[in-house]
């Protein structure tokens, strides 16, 4: 398992078991208020559409479906792209932003369904009051239902394009064997921005745990294989 290090400013720092650590950039309160609002407005039009059956399906089968929309507007809408987005709905993705446990691993089925459930409560009295405040005071910028679902909202990297190039050893960039978790690949990328400072035999120490993927018989192998790794997440996502 991950395990929290410290937070500096609006990034928590986060260690491998391997000893590998990366950086969790918090997303604040104006950016996941923009989601909110771009979410509700998608839910919203889906509500019309919904009621625009009303009418000639009749009062009973209408009614059905206006229930069966606002069911999936206020419960499954969130859950549902959380899981299948990797964090994110729509308005997520817009503003760049995804919701993670607090280890920084994907969110589950627990932490997104927990989490929506006690948006309830974080909307009252209105208009997210509670909500924002738990978020300032949380620290971590968590609402009740991101402290109830042990889950964060960070910055989605996607491509990495925030990050320097000349931060990193020169490598060739390799192929990814296998497909990698957001949380892997920013491991990665932070390993070899950090291997510098590591030492040789640190370094070599680290990256030879990964020679399962990086089919590497040495250390100093492994370790330029995790470099050519990371010059590839970097320049392509």
């Amino acid at each position: 398992m991950t395990r929290h290090l410290q937070r500096i400013d609006n990034r928590v720092s986060v260690e491998t078991p391997e000893g590998v650590e990366y950086d969790l950039e918090l997303a604040g309160i104006s950016p996941r208020a923009g989601a909110w609002v771009v979410d509700f407005m998608i839910k919203t039009g889906v509500l019309w559409v919904g009621l625009l059956f009303v009418i000639p399906f009749g009062e009973r089968l209408g009614m059905a479906i206006v229930l069966l929309v606002l069911f999936f507007t206020m419960w499954i809408y969130h859950p549902i792209f959380e899981i299948w987005k990797n964090g994110q709905t729509p308005g997520k993705m817009l503003f760049n932003v995804r919701v993670v446990n607090r280890d920084g691993t994907p969110v589950g089925w627990y932490g997104t369904i927990v989490r929506n459930l006690v948006r309830v409560v974080d909307l009252l009295p209105f208009g997210y009051v509670t909500g924002v405040m738990s978020m300032i005071i949380s620290g971590r910028f968590q609402r009740l239902g991101d402290l109830a679902g042990d889950t964060l909202v960070v910055y989605h990297r996607g491509a990495y394009a925030t990050r320097d190039l000349a931060r990193l050893p020169e490598a060739e960039p390799v192929q990814i064997p296998v497909v990698l978790q957001p949380h892997e690949q920013e491991a990665i990328v932070d390993f070899a921005e950090r291997a510098p400072m590591l030492g040789k035999a640190r370094s070599a120490e680290l990256a030879s745990i990964l020679t399962p993927i990086s089919d590497a018989s040495t250390g100093k192998s492994a370790t330029r294989y995790l470099f050519g790794l990371a010059q590839r997440i970097v320049r392509w996502g």
